[in-house]
């Protein structure tokens, strides 16, 4: 090696040392110790515990067939303390706007709560409600409340899209309100869910009565069907063509009742399966090209539906950006290198 090259590798060589080393001291800016063993992550200083994530840990695998391995239990842990992170900032977020849950709103929903998490203290089912109606109510006042849709947006989709309004074959738009004798948890405006079969007649009863009286069947649909996809769209179940109204996989009394009304004309209730419905019949169409007056409202919901998809993950990660956080755990799996803690 000659004289000239010998001084390339020094320099070479000093540089990529002084380029480890500035690495080096970079990450032990990058890694903070843990302040407390029982931690897993802060949020703003405000601390994740083992103990939280151990407990949503545990209701999450409760129904596992064997024991998981700990590759998959280490990943599946390190998901969950990411969400009880984003959890922790967006409740900080909605305390500092003046968001509470009601005790009237909690005591409400314990019962369903207490059926549908045995063996779970009061007083963390009490937390658990709470936070998530302030939830509910953040993204209601932050993402929902701010989407709108305009008339001209619903023509251009229209314009844009006729081939998926096109059909050869008669198509209805159909409305629902569902009501089960099965306890579990409900996204209608009322948090109003029967809990055995005789509060789902008593409940129905009531619904029939709404109708009669002259409430819209979405208004009453959003107040209090227990059906999860339809509740919040009013019990629009969008248009649904005769072929798949024929297929095996429709209940045949929600058939029946579909078929065996005019355009709207509101059923009866018919049960399948310990659920009852009541159908609506908003309108039914011939086969052809259908005009956008009988589409404009479902495009509307579409829109809008994508949209506060689109914006509620946004503002997630803008809320969860602006938060100081320390993620603990995902720290320890990296310095592991993913070996079992």
């Amino acid at each position: 090696m000659n004289a000239q090259s010998s001084r390339q590798f020094i320099s070479g060589a000093s540089a990529l040392l002084l380029a480890t080393g500035l690495l080096a001291s970079a990450g032990c800016h990058y890694f903070k110790s843990k302040p407390n063993p029982d931690w897993v992550a802060t949020v703003n200083g405000k601390p994740i515990t083992k103990a939280e994530l151990d407990r949503v840990y545990t209701a999450q695998t409760r129904n596992a067939s064997g024991t998981i391995p700990a590759l998959q239990a280490e990943r599946l842990r390190l998901g969950l303390a990411d969400e009880l992170i984003t959890r922790d900032a967006l409740l900080q977020y909605a305390a500092k706007r003046g968001i509470t849950a009601s005790k009237d709103k909690i005591d409400k929903e314990l019962p369903t709560a207490r059926l549908r998490e045995p063996g779970t203290p009061d007083n963390q089912l009490r937390i658990d409600i709470a936070d998530q109606i302030v939830l509910q109510e953040l993204f209601k006042r932050e993402v929902d409340n701010k989407i709108t849709v305009s008339d001209q947006e619903v023509q251009d989709f229209y314009n844009q899209n006729q081939a998926q309004f096109r059909t050869t074959e008669p198509s209805y738009h159909v409305r629902v309100i569902a009501v089960s004798s099965t306890p579990g948890q409900v996204n209608n405006l009322k948090h109003d869910k029967a809990q055995n079969a005789q509060q789902a007649k008593q409940k129905l009863a009531k619904i029939e009565k709404l109708l009669k009286s002259g409430q819209s069947f979405s208004s009453v649909a959003e107040q209090y069907s227990e059906d999860p996809n339809s509740a919040s769209s009013g019990g629009d179940m969008g248009i649904i063509t005769q072929s798949q109204l024929m297929q095996h996989t429709t209940p045949a009394p929600l058939r029946d009742a579909v078929l065996a009304l005019k355009p709207g004309g509101v059923s009866a209730p018919v049960q399948n399966k310990g659920a009852y419905y009541i159908v609506k019949l908003v309108d039914k169409e011939a086969p052809g090209q259908q005009p956008l007056s009988a589409v404009k409202d479902r495009i509307q919901q579409m829109l809008k539906n994508a949209r506060e998809q689109m914006v509620k993950s946004a503002f997630i990660a803008v809320v969860r950006d602006n938060a100081r956080v320390h993620d603990y755990l995902a720290q320890q799996v990296f310095k592991s290198g993913g070996a079992a803690q």
